[in-house]
């Protein structure tokens, strides 16, 4: 087994892409057939799972998401949430992710302290997300290759945080605003 080193990390650091969401590009290409995602209600290839992601991407900015907004997703496991996630990233948002099962008070203080522009809710796989959804007053769509998604209402109050060009500094300073946030 090779030794890590500095000198290794760095290598790797710098072969990352700049975005989460660009890790399906190279096996969109040479995987054209295999799957990406699957559950009980289907498979996506990679292929599929890109062009899924960017019909998010266009639909979280129209929905008023901008690049450096926080967009709480309250989800269960399922392609929807991956590909929420994915085009979240792809937009230069910040995903904060919520777990449907937990409690109604738990998800209002994430979402209270947490300043997402958008609160989604994966509705069509998660019965205690549209309990959460129903609470929120969020509507449910139907969206694309998705399926029924909730979105809560537009929260105007919100400042989007300035991105930097450099994936290594973005991730820095997240961890300065989890930080400054806790």
């Amino acid at each position: 087994m090779a030794e890590i080193t500095r000198d290794s990390v760095a290598e790797v650091l710098a072969n990352l892409p700049n975005r989460i969401s660009d890790v399906i590009k190279p096996w969109a290409d040479s995987a054209p057939d295999r799957p990406a995602l699957v559950e009980a209600s289907g498979t996506w290839t990679y292929p599929q799972l890109a062009l899924v992601v960017v019909e998010t991407e266009a639909w979280l900015l129209d929905s008023g998401v901008r690049p450096g907004d926080r967009v709480m997703v309250v989800c269960e496991n399922c392609r929807a949430f991956v590909a929420i996630l994915l085009a979240i990233a792809g937009i230069d948002a910040w995903p904060a992710l919520v777990s449907a099962r937990l409690s109604a008070k738990e998800v209002d203080a994430i979402r209270d302290h947490c300043g997402a522009r958008r609160v989604l809710y994966t509705t069509s796989v998660s019965p205690q997300a549209r309990e959460h959804a129903k609470r929120h007053g969020a509507v449910t769509q139907d969206v694309a290759s998705l399926g029924s998604v909730a979105i809560g209402p537009l929260n105007e109050k919100v400042e989007p945080e300035a991105i930097d060009d450099s994936a290594t500094r973005r991730c820095a300073d997240l961890y300065v605003w989890y930080n400054r946030a806790s």
